[in-house]
């Protein structure tokens, strides 16, 4: 999160919040990177356990790998992976582990 906010003010880790976005930022983070398979996303259970959250909006959508989150207390972070070829699917991680990282910027209209 504080990487984001260094780089751009007002950016943070990417909220994915459809299926559609889980698709494009897959795409993106591909053309992107490469074939680089892990990328921090905004999604963490730091507060209290198997409640994830996107910083502190609720989560209304999700992709994780089948059998995640596993990680208990020791996996509060997750992670954007791509475990084949195809759109990437979620895996909670150690946050103090390091991997690339997906910053979004929120659109502010002047109307």
């Amino acid at each position: 999160m504080e990487r984001c906010r260094s780089l751009v003010e007002g950016a943070h880790l990417v909220f994915i919040e459809s299926d559609q976005e889980n698709r494009e930022v897959s795409r993106l983070a591909v053309e992107v990177s490469g074939q680089k398979t892990h990328w921090w996303i905004g999604l963490n259970d730091k507060d209290k356990e198997n409640s994830w959250k996107w910083n502190d909006t609720p989560v209304n959508y999700t992709n994780w790998k089948n059998g995640e989150p596993n990680g208990n207390r020791t996996e509060n972070c997750a992670e954007f992976r791509r475990w084949r070829k195809g759109n990437a699917m979620w895996n909670d991680w150690r946050c103090s582990s390091k991997a690339h990282f997906i910053c979004e910027q929120d659109v502010k209209s002047e109307l």
